[in-house]
This record gives structure tokens, sequence and C-alpha cells, in this order.
């Protein structure tokens, strides 16, 4: 007998039994209901049910979001490194045995 049968015996109304029942106690009514195991049909009924779910409810993807508010906090930060990979690129590549032989600092850490 749950505590909603306790409330009845005592002749309680339904607005009185709801207020007569603290906050917090769904768990134990639910502790007094008799417990029905699954059967395997039920079994897979719900499997085929949460399927449907899954296939109905598109997952959250939280990467969109993010890379729009960080775009606009770093774009400066990316840009200063791409404009500065460039000209080290262009100035690494434009440079020859020649001015390797000329140039002091690589003469002084040749090995």
């Amino acid at each position: 007998m749950g505590l909603y049968g306790l409330h009845h015996q005592a002749g309680l109304t339904t607005h009185e039994h709801e207020r007569a029942q603290p906050k917090g106690f769904k768990w134990l009514q639910i502790a007094n209901e008799p417990h029905n195991p699954p059967t395997n049909a039920n079994t897979e009924q719900s499997a085929r049910e949460k399927s449907k779910e899954k296939a109905e409810m598109r997952k959250f993807d939280p990467w969109p979001i993010f890379f729009k508010r960080e775009w606009n906090r770093n774009w400066p930060f990316l840009a200063g490194f791409a404009i500065t990979g460039a000209l080290i690129t262009k100035f690494s590549l434009g440079l020859t045995e020649e001015d390797a032989k000329n140039s002091p600092f690589v003469q002084r850490h040749k090995r």
C-alpha cells in the first residue's frame, strides 16, 4: 500500500492528498509500486522506439557555435600568423647557395 492508500484510508480528498504528501517523496511511491520486468516483446519494442527517437532527434553539435565565437575573437592572431609565415617562407625560398657562402652568420654556424 503506497502513500496514496494511506491518505485515501484517512479520508483525504485528492487536493488534500497532494498537500499532505511532502515534495521529494516520489521515490517512495515508486518503490511501493509492483515491479513488472520487461518481456522480450517489450524490450524489442522499446529498442525500436529508441532507434526511432534517435533517428528523429538530431544530435547537438557544439562546434559551429564554438568556431563562430572563437573566430570573432581570434581572427587577428590567425591573420598575423598567416602573414608572418608567408613572409618567412618567401624570404627563405629566395635565398641561394651563393647567399649562404657570402653570409657571415652561415659561416659562423657552419658545422
